[in-house]
């Protein structure tokens, strides 16, 4: 529980195609198994200043963000899943917090 200022959720995105494209960061959606906790997430990073890669993010480059969201997200000691989701795709990871 001491530890949950120092987790950071980053989200990244890499474009392996051959033409700028728009990484559907708009339509991303969150969900973490704690009430209210896809919203907490789905505020942090949709709202404030976005680097204009995630609109047209040029061939073979990668834009990635952070955010430190353990405190708001992990009230008590458990395991948790984070699931996002955008443009058709959905990626997920496991967290344990003692």
């Amino acid at each position: 529980m001491k530890t949950r200022k120092d987790f950071r959720i980053t989200i990244k995105a890499t474009n392996v195609g051959k033409e700028t494209t728009d990484t559907g960061r708009h339509q991303m959606s969150f969900s973490t198994g704690v009430e209210g906790g896809g919203r907490t997430l789905g505020l942090a990073f949709g709202n404030g200043h976005r680097a204009k890669e995630w609109s047209a993010l040029p061939p073979g480059e990668t834009v990635e963000e952070s955010r430190s969201m353990g405190e708001s997200i992990f009230r008590k000691p458990g395991d948790y899943t984070i699931q996002i989701e955008a443009d058709g795709g959905a990626a997920s990871c496991a967290v344990h917090v003692d």
